[in-house]
């Protein structure tokens, strides 16, 4: 049995912590019975460069255990021959959600690692920009054997030519990461050069949202959120001419046999 180890669900993830992990939080999906299972053994934190969970009883990862679960032994050890490994998309090893991981060789990972990784780093250090136009989440679905990568825009790069309105986010499907990797890294580019062409992509399918628009009452001005009708938006400042700094630097998984975007 787990020791110590402090669970809360948040919605379709679940986060764990303990207090042998030094403050630090991992992640697994809500997957039906995933959660009474993890809990089944004690999980160690490895601090190295890239952090992970180990359990010295099975002499596994937790990413690995996760996985595991939901292919089978048999089927996993045949998706990691070759040298092939689990690779976190957000190059966090906590962050066990299924949407985080999928296989990839070795030598991909690398080229992951010394691009993407490396300026992933960058911008969070403000080495590339203080704002970003826009950012990036890549999610993996295994259901569907997908990579959705999902783009977010702080600034107005893009607009609907047939009614003018700007667009909020743009989700792209890939069939392979190979494709993925390419657009992955022209995202990096249009925000060092704050510009972006939708139409440039080798995606299999696009879906895009329009940016909710309201006008702002005098007490709201200076709000980093306003409500409508129940709901809660994030007011989008990047000028601080026009009040507090306010921007998007993360964007969880969206999942679109829920959601009403416009495939385009």
């Amino acid at each position: 049995m787990s020791k110590h180890m402090k669970i809360e669900i948040q919605g379709s993830r679940i986060s764990l912590q303990r207090e042998q992990w030094k403050n630090n939080i991992a992640y697994i999906s809500n997957y039906p019975g995933l959660l009474e299972e993890v809990e089944k053994y004690t999980w160690t934190y490895s601090d190295c460069e890239h952090p992970y969970l180990n359990c010295g009883k099975l002499k596994m990862s937790l990413h690995e255990f996760v996985l595991q679960f939901l292919y089978g032994e048999e089927k996993l050890n045949k998706m990691l021959a070759n040298s092939n490994i689990i690779e976190h998309l957000d190059n966090n090893g906590l962050n066990c959600t299924y949407e985080n991981l999928h296989i990839l060789s070795s030598y991909k990972n690398l080229a992951k690692a010394f691009s993407i990784d490396k300026m992933y780093a960058d911008l969070k250090n403000g080495q590339i920009t203080d704002i970003p136009a826009l950012i990036t989440d890549v999610y993996f679905i295994h259901s569907e054997n997908l990579f959705q990568m999902q783009v977010f825009f702080n600034k107005n790069l893009v607009f609907n030519t047939q009614n003018n309105n700007i667009v909020e986010s743009i989700i792209y499907h890939y069939e392979s990461f190979d494709k993925l990797f390419i657009d992955w890294l022209y995202c990096f580019e249009c925000i060092k050069e704050e510009r972006f062409n939708i139409y440039k992509n080798n995606a299999k399918s696009t879906y895009v949202k329009e940016t909710q628009t309201f006008k702002l009452r005098e007490d709201e001005k200076n709000s980093a959120f306003i409500e409508r009708n129940g709901q809660y938006y994030l007011v989008i400042r990047t000028t601080p001419e026009n009040g507090p700094i306010a921007y998007m630097e993360h964007t969880a998984y969206r999942d679109l046999s829920r959601d009403n975007s416009n495939n385009k």
